[in-house]
């Protein structure tokens, strides 16, 4: 039985719900690492939490044994995220990268789709997202960027950004000979958020959004909506898939090598928003085109 340490209050309210539905674990609240660590480091094996650490903290989690479940962007900079994976590397613990966007059913149905061949080889990718702002600029992009990265199975070779971070950025990203478009934009606090995500293949298209099962209703005045939600399925799928890689003794699915690409990725695309300069990926680096 793992026992999960939920660290802050985002965690607790993001995962106390479903922490019972977890196989495997055991959870328990802590304000900060370094009082789950002071307080009850004996009895605990692992720790869920926010993203960008610093690297230190990684080092006193790893160096004490803890596995690590961190919220993307796992680190402020490529450079820092390579140093975190060494430690956690160095101490032999699993270091898996929180992007619950991938366990969404709309987006996993498409992934699974691409893997048994149905839509043949990916050839154009399209996610709009309207959302709240995030808590850093390369934040406010990252997880899109990792589900880009993660259809292609890759990091783009070719990168433009334009458009301003804190209203709406738009992201084209070359994959050899395929693309993705990825905009993000500032939704006002009084309108509901938006995600749609496509991907045209070789041999067929998938398309899927966040409004599922929306009822249209009409009282005589002016129609109304209805949506269902899958609540936080997503996050309980992710969470145990963090449980079960570390009772199995495997990688988990998202790996911190996963997380630390695609803030490669986005330290590139926001220096082509900056510079208005395309970014070429060469030699395991991005530089002006």
């Amino acid at each position: 039985m793992i026992r999960l340490a939920l660290i802050g209050p985002e965690m607790a309210s993001e995962y106390s719900a479903i922490s019972s539905r977890v196989v495997g674990a055991t959870i328990v609240m802590a304000d900060t690492i370094e009082e789950s660590l002071r307080a009850s480091s004996d009895s605990i094996d692992a720790i869920v939490t926010n993203g960008p650490l610093q690297v230190e903290t990684i080092e006193l989690a790893a160096n004490a044994g803890k596995h690590l479940l961190v919220e993307s962007p796992i680190a402020s900079s490529a450079q820092r995220a390579d140093e975190m994976i060494a430690n956690c590397d160095r101490y032999g613990v699993s270091l898996m990268t929180g992007q619950a966007m991938r366990f969404l059913p709309e987006v996993a149905a498409i992934k699974e789709s691409l893997e048994s061949g149905k839509l043949g080889e990916a050839g154009l990718l399209r996610i709009h997202h309207w959302g709240a702002a995030r808590q850093s600029d390369i934040g406010r992009i990252v997880r899109e960027i990792d589900l880009a990265n993660w259809i292609f199975g890759r990091v783009p070779s070719e990168i433009y950004a334009a458009g301003t971070v804190s209203e709406f950025v738009q992201l084209h990203f070359g994959f050899g000979e395929a693309m993705a478009v990825i905009d993000f934009a500032t939704t006002p606090s009084d309108k509901s958020g938006y995600f749609s995500m496509s991907v045209i293949g070789s041999t067929g298209a998938a398309y899927a959004d966040d409004h599922r099962n929306m009822q249209v209703l009409f009282g005589g005045n002016q129609p109304a909506a209805i949506t269902t939600s899958t609540g936080n399925l997503h996050r309980l799928a992710q969470l145990q898939e963090f449980v079960s890689a570390i009772n199995e003794g495997r990688s988990p699915a998202i790996t911190g090598a996963d997380g630390r690409a695609a803030i490669q990725v986005a330290e590139a695309s926001m220096e082509s928003l900056s510079s208005g300069q395309a970014m070429r990926f060469v030699a395991g680096e991005y530089a002006q085109a």
